[in-house]
């Protein structure tokens, strides 16, 4: 048996048990942003169902950018610690399998922040969603009214996507306006009391959006008067790249 052919048994035999993605197959990748580990105190990663329906399919991405760290009564998290752009890759799908794909974070201008709420500061974890308590406690934050920049790739290019995105803190000072290609939608933000994740309020909802260059760029900028974007994390819906492309990004199957 030679080389090729002992790779391509491998292949089919993680495909077979689900540790790698099938190409082409559309898939949702979660993704729950969190505090670096030096800032992650209060930080849980969330498991279990988003906004988006994708039954029984419940695992999420912990993507933790470095952060130079802190903890409180009130929370913990801390301010971006790294220089120009954090990555993390081979992002598994909500079943637990092996994705191409990867998000990058940018530093920001001003730099970047996070928070994770503290779940004994009472006043200020009621007002997270009840139904998501851990996805939205904590989250990446643009402060003092700058632009951030995520970017979610390799996509296949051409291919058009869903897109739920997560934007609203501990209290309803706080939303976020979301600008994926050309279009923006602001999250109204938490209630200051106890309530479940709403569409509009916690969450928007971006459909059939285009990865043009075989990637998505979420832009995110507070829009209420604490002037804090908040993003608590992402679901994406759509076909993954073929592997075996010849250049970034794949093409539409």
């Amino acid at each position: 048996m030679n080389a090729k052919t002992i790779l391509l048994s491998l292949t089919m035999l993680a495909l077979s048990a689900g540790l790698i993605q099938a190409q082409g197959t559309e898939s949702v990748i979660n993704v729950d942003f969190q505090p670096g580990p030096s800032g992650s105190a209060h930080s849980t990663t969330y498991t279990g169902s988003g906004a988006l329906d994708d039954a029984d399919h419940d695992f999420w991405n912990a993507v933790e950018p470095p952060v130079d760290g802190y903890a409180s009564s009130w929370g913990s998290g801390g301010n971006f610690s790294f220089v120009g752009t954090y990555s993390l890759g081979a992002l598994l799908d909500s079943e637990g399998a092996k994705t191409p794909v990867e998000v990058s974070i940018s530093e920001g201008v001003p730099r970047g922040t996070t928070f994770a709420v503290n779940p004994e500061n009472l006043w200020a974890f009621e007002h997270v969603a009840d139904d998501a308590k851990d996805l939205m406690k904590d989250y990446l934050i643009a402060p003092g009214g700058g632009t951030n920049l995520v970017v979610i790739s390799p996509l296949v290019r051409g291919a058009r996507y869903t897109l739920y995105l997560y934007g609203a803190g501990d209290q309803d000072a706080h939303q976020t306006a979301f600008t994926v290609g050309g279009l923006t939608k602001t999250t109204e933000g938490v209630p200051n009391a106890s309530h479940d994740m709403r569409n509009g309020g916690d969450y928007v909802v971006f459909e059939n959006v285009e990865a043009v260059d075989g990637s998505l760029s979420i832009l995110y900028v507070g829009a209420g008067s604490s002037r804090d974007g908040n993003f608590n994390g992402f679901q994406l819906k759509g076909k993954l790249p073929d592997m075996d492309a010849d250049s970034p990004g794949g093409n539409v199957p």
